[in-house]
C-alpha cells in the first residue's frame, strides 16, 4: 500500500512539474475576425418518467450578448495560433475598427 501511495504521489508530482512548462508569454494580438451572438432566449424541452407517467420539464434558459473575436496570436518563441476569445463589447468594436 505504500508504495501504491508513493507511486502516485510521484506522478501527481511529476504532472505538477510538467504542467508548468507551457508558460508563453504573448507578444502580439491582431484580430482577424468577430462575431456577435444577440441575446435570446432557449426553450428547453424536457421530461422524465415516474412509473408510468411521463413528466413535462419545459423551462427558457436566457443567454446574454456574446461578442467574441479570432486573435492571430504571436508568442515569443515565434509560434502562432488562432484562437475565438470572448471579449466585452469594447474590446468588439476596438476590434472591428481595426479590421479592413
Amino acid at each position: 500500500m505504500k508504495k501504491f501511495l508513493a507511486v502516485i504521489l510521484c506522478l501527481a508530482f511529476i504532472l505538477f512539474i510538467l504542467s508548468g512548462c507551457d508558460d508563453k508569454v504573448i507578444v502580439a494580438k491582431e484580430p482577424i475576425d468577430t462575431r456577435f451572438s444577440a441575446a435570446h432566449d432557449e426553450v428547453v424541452y424536457d421530461g422524465y418518467w415516474i412509473g408510468d407517467y411521463y413528466v413535462h420539464d419545459n423551462y427558457t434558459v436566457f443567454h446574454a450578448d456574446k461578442y467574441e473575436v479570432r486573435y492571430r496570436i504571436t508568442y515569443d518563441d515565434e509560434s502562432r495560433k488562432t484562437a475565438w476569445l470572448e471579449v466585452d463589447k469594447d474590446e468588439y468594436d476596438r476590434a472591428r475598427d481595426k479590421l479592413p
